[in-house]
């Protein structure tokens, strides 16, 4: 999936996906909540989501994203 999103932009609710996903950031900074825990990946790193783990993108500031099943 590719995933452009605006800063303070409305993003999907806390959810689960039954596979470990991998969020790369192509540009700015994402910030996700990740069974509670706050983590961001900035241009060019990841955050790694492990299957069956809540999480929801929080869309503070403006980024450019990729994710996919790993």
């Amino acid at each position: 999936h590719a995933f452009i999103s605006p800063a303070l932009s409305h993003s999907f609710d806390t959810h689960i996906d039954p596979v470990d996903i991998e969020i790369r950031c192509l540009y700015g900074r994402k910030w996700m909540d990740v069974s509670g825990v706050l983590r961001y990946a900035t241009t060019g790193n990841s955050i790694l989501i492990r299957g069956n783990v809540k999480h929801k993108a929080i869309n503070t500031c403006y980024s450019v994203c990729l994710s996919w099943e790993v």
